[in-house]
């Protein structure tokens, strides 16, 4: 007999959106917490999506700015801008610009030192950093409260960012960062190719096109 489909509702749909493009959990975490096919999680995304655009479309229209950053007005006549903290596209941005500086500042720093140690430096300031915004947001969590599932990878995620981090000062204390830096940035050609075979992430067409650009842009950069 065939089992009747199971119906969801509205509230919990979005819900599971939200989770799903704030990137809370992973989108098969975030199935089989739910008890929905993974499918139905990407396609419920991508309508949220539509339905952001045309907000941020409206918006737009209405008071002239731009999609990461509506234009208010203060009661006193001075024009503001007012940042949408949940777009991922402006995280997105924010994060391309900080590690542009992170290439930089490495760069110029790591001239008369050990990269091991440089790196090792690096990881104090972040770790201090880390904590502060903790204390700060009062975000604290319970260390029982993470599965050890989640510890694993934690673990594993945090090793491989080391390995990452030792092999880019080392690449950085011999080559040029405006070389060095497209190199490093192959990792978005990796994490695509990672996330459809291991995560069941889909793209475009278009998507993938872009990516093969981002790996001959970076491969044309290195052996100029």
């Amino acid at each position: 007999m065939k089992k009747p489909r199971r119906k969801i509702d509205a509230a919990v749909k979005a819900k599971i959106a939200v989770e799903a493009l704030r990137e809370q959990a992973r989108v098969a975490d975030l199935a089989v917490r739910y008890e929905v096919h993974p499918n139905q999680i990407y396609a419920w995304k991508k309508q949220l999506l539509e339905v952001g655009a045309d907000t941020a479309s409206n918006q737009k229209r209405l008071s002239g700015g731009p999609g990461l950053a509506t234009s208010i007005s203060h009661p006193s006549g001075v024009g503001l801008m007012h940042f949408d903290l949940t777009s991922w596209q402006l995280w997105a941005l924010l994060s391309a610009s900080f590690a542009a500086l992170t290439a930089i500042f490495a760069k110029i720093g790591v001239g008369s030192v050990d990269p091991d140690f440089a790196t090792f430096i690096r990881t104090v300031v972040i770790l201090a950093g880390l904590g502060s915004i903790l204390v700060a947001s009062a975000r604290w969590q319970a260390l029982t409260s993470i599965s050890g599932r989640s510890y694993v990878f934690l673990v594993l995620s945090g090793l491989a960012t080391g390995a990452s981090w030792v092999c880019y000062f080392r690449a950085l204390k011999l080559g040029d960062a405006a070389r060095v830096a497209p190199i490093d940035k192959l990792s978005v050609v990796l994490v695509a190719v990672f996330g459809a075979t291991f995560l069941g992430e889909r793209l475009s067409v278009a998507a993938w096109f872009g990516i093969a650009l981002i790996a001959f842009g970076a491969m044309l950069v290195a052996y100029e």
